[in-house]
């Protein structure tokens, strides 16, 4: 997570301010994180463009931190995207990261090959 995004969760856990209905906390948090229950399934997609968007910045976020040889934070972003992934049903942003990390020798885990199963059965579910 960026460190202004975090400082913001953190403020908002420390009471100083809350989450307004529209703001990037809100919509990151909602889209990335644990899309809300209630929402009509249409919605639950997510475009083209947002994935590629989240594909890039998380390939960024996981090179810089495998250079930084911080494994804890390679574990957190993997969690979170693999959360994104399966609640969104997001293969597009899947893939292109896995493609992108695997050309720079990536040490993918069982929790790839599980998120892959994982949206692999979607596609069976839908046709």
């Amino acid at each position: 997570m960026y460190p202004h995004v975090q400082q913001g969760f953190r403020d908002c856990i420390d009471k100083k301010r809350y989450i307004q209905r529209n703001s990037m906390l809100a919509t990151r948090w909602s889209v990335l994180i644990s899309p809300s229950l209630n929402e009509q399934k249409q919605r639950l997609r997510i475009s083209s463009d947002d994935a590629r968007e989240i594909a890039k910045d998380i390939t960024t976020e996981l090179m810089q931190a495998r250079e930084d040889e911080d494994w804890g934070t390679i574990e957190q972003i993997e969690n979170e995207f693999f959360a994104h992934c399966t609640a969104r049903n997001d293969r597009l942003a899947f893939s292109l990261v896995w493609f992108r990390l695997g050309r720079s020798d990536w040490q993918f885990d069982a929790r790839w090959d599980n998120c892959q199963q994982h949206l692999d059965q979607t596609i069976v579910k839908s046709i």
